[in-house]
């Protein structure tokens, strides 16, 4: 299976990475010196087709360097076609035709609208952001903005 990641190379030492972290479940064997005792035989038989890729809560992977640095990276697998691209719909905050605006993915109509019916969901989810899209979150926020007010000169 072909795949990508968003954080191929070690944020510490810049490798490649070498692996992902698996789980691998296995028996551990036993030997029984009289009827219901027993100690381990020292042995752990691997059921190697049941090894799975360890995800955290957000989905991401855990990445292995040489140097055994851990990172987590999102993986994409490469082969899995894009869906196709949904053609625009009424904004749920005012019911105008949705454009793509700002995001790639988008349901509302404008900026505005944008703000006032889907920005408190992204920033909700921030937590599984990584820092390119944070910093991307952080800069759409900022042309939407509004300036700082100045105080009246008396």
């Amino acid at each position: 299976m072909t795949m990508k990641f968003d954080v191929p190379r070690c944020p510490v030492c810049d490798e490649l990475a070498k692996g992902t972290l698996e789980s691998l479940p296995g028996m551990a064997l036993l030997i029984f010196k009289q009827e219901g005792e027993a100690e381990y035989l020292g042995e752990t038989e691997i059921f190697w087709n049941d090894q799975v890729t360890r995800f955290d809560r957000k989905g991401r992977v855990t990445l292995l360097c040489t140097n055994d640095h851990r990172w987590r990276s999102r993986r994409h697998d490469a082969n899995k076609p894009k869906p196709p691209t949904q053609s625009p719909e009424n904004c749920p905050v005012c019911g105008k035709q949705s454009l793509r605006f700002p995001h790639p993915n988008p349901t509302h109509c404008s900026a505005e609208c944008f703000l006032a019916g889907g920005l408190a969901a992204a920033i909700t989810s921030v937590d599984n952001l990584d820092s390119a899209e944070r910093a991307d979150l952080s800069e759409q926020l900022r042309k939407f903005s509004p300036p700082p007010a100045v105080a009246d000169e008396p």
